[in-house]
């Protein structure tokens, strides 16, 4: 049992870290606290402005637009959002650090602008042209976006880290800390991150998202200490629990929920958990390709067009997200279109290199490219450190770690007739 255990917590640490870390990991900022409050600190404010419409553009659509955009930018940690004209007249509240505007152009082409502003300096800091005219689903048209701007690691995420670099005071500075942590491998931080969840639960016990966090570094520690396997998948599902009943519509603590049952070899609540959570939030790549790792682990049909929707929604995910569906493509017949996926996937360096390279394995292979797939093949076993001349086997497991994607990889490769 305890041996079980550890595969199942082993598997669920790749998905949190080699499997969820992007292709290139953010900068490390400083582990050691440079400035740090004792009181908890609120995210930024972003403004959301209503849509303008221009030289005959539809305003039923720009309405329309809004509702969109309003229903799903508060679906993050990463910052409030506040609507321009929905405060009460008489109170006077400070223009919040960003601000979201959207100008609808054209009653045929119907191009929608999006632009987001940084209001402490009225810097642009990014935008987006959207041609709307033969889109069929505006929300999946703007899934992208919205993506952009809600994520982590999207514009404002990115910006608001680098401003916070070292400084692990409780509430969102300690949370860009642990999503630094969490997506760069950065063993630095495990402590002080560890610390600051802790002070910022201390003092907001009902953080679902911080809740959740807590849960992962935990994992974490597990990973690097067999001998804490059992009791961590045990409190596994109590922060989960926890967390779900902090916040019942949070996101983070289906996700969370969906991550404990599955390291505890629960896979019809983590299905339901992991589908929960992106009804929660449809629009995170990041929550679709776990889902999808999580239902190709468990067998579920569904992997598919989930890891799909994740790739739609952010196309630099890492490149290990995509081979169950490289594999499922090949196995249909559309081995070139497998590659021509494949070829999208940003190149990956450092850890992420053996992953990014067996991926391309697997893709040159379903084109019948075998000498291409055996090149990449080779970079990816020396990029895992594999002994030489090591079985596939091995290779693969220290390269995917996941049971069940590390054995239907092998063979599918072997079948496409990678090895000699």
């Amino acid at each position: 049992m305890v041996l079980t255990g550890i595969v199942a917590v082993v598997a669920a640490i790749a998905l949190l870290i080699h499997v969820f870390a992007p292709s290139k990991a953010p900068a490390v900022q400083n582990a050691t606290p440079v400035r740090q409050s004792q009181m908890l600190v609120p995210p930024p404010v972003m403004d959301v402005e209503p849509v303008a419409t221009v030289e005959g553009a539809d305003k039923v659509l720009a309405q329309r637009i809004d509702r969109i955009l309003g229903d799903a930018l508060h679906r993050t940690w990463t910052f409030n959002v506040r609507t321009v004209g929905m405060s009460v007249p008489s109170t006077r509240e400070a223009a919040g650090e960003y601000r979201l505007t959207g100008t609808l152009v054209g009653a045929e082409r119907k191009l929608l602008y999006l632009t987001l502003w940084n209001h402490r300096n009225t810097t642009q800091i990014w935008s987006r042209r959207l041609e709307l005219a033969k889109v069929t689903s505006f929300v999946d048209a703007l899934g992208p976006s919205i993506n952009a701007i809600m994520s982590p690691f999207g514009v404002i995420g990115s910006r608001e880290r680098r401003a916070l670099a070292g400084n692990f005071s409780p509430g969102f500075p300690c949370m860009m800390r642990y999503s630094e942590y969490y997506m760069g491998n950065a063993a630095a931080l495990a402590a002080p991150v560890k610390a600051c969840l802790d002070l910022t639960l201390k003092q907001d016990p009902g953080n679902a998202p911080a809740i959740a966090a807590k849960m992962m570094t935990r994992l974490r520690e597990a990973a690097e200490h067999p001998e804490q396997v059992a009791n961590v998948r045990s409190e596994a599902l109590v922060l989960a629990r926890r967390a779900m009943d902090a916040d019942p519509y949070s996101a983070d603590a289906s996700m969370a929920m969906a991550l404990a049952a599955y390291i505890n070899n629960m896979c019809d609540l983590g299905n339901a958990s992991a589908t929960e959570a992106l009804d929660r939030n449809p629009y995170d790549g990041y929550a679709y390709a776990r889902a999808g790792l999580y239902m190709f682990q468990c067998g579920d049909a569904g992997y598919e067009a989930t890891l799909r929707r994740a790739w739609e929604l952010d196309n630099t995910l890492p490149a290990v997200t995509a081979m169950p569906m490289v594999i499922g493509m090949s196995e249909r017949g559309e081995g070139e279109a497998a590659l021509r996926f494949a070829l999208r996937i940003p190149v990956a360096e450092g850890f992420r290199k053996a992953p990014y390279e067996l991926t391309m394995a697997a893709a040159y292979a379903a084109a019948d490219d075998i000498e291409a797939a055996r090149r990449h093949w080779a970079q990816a076993a020396r990029a895992a450190a594999a002994p030489p001349n090591a079985p596939p086997a091995v290779v693969l497991k220290r390269i995917l770690m996941l049971p069940r994607l590390t054995e239907r990889t092998e063979r599918y490769l072997r079948s496409r007739g990678l090895f000699r």
